[in-house]
């Protein structure tokens, strides 16, 4: 049971971190245009 709920975790983690990681590039591609351009 908890390995079940520890895997969840890890799972919904690795999502978030995903999305966070996504976001940040484009802010990152944003900004690195500007200062380029």
């Amino acid at each position: 049971m908890w390995e079940l709920s520890f895997t969840g975790d890890l799972l919904e983690f690795r999502r978030i971190y995903l999305r966070i990681q996504v976001l940040v590039g484009k802010v990152m591609a944003s900004y690195g245009s500007r200062f380029m351009f």
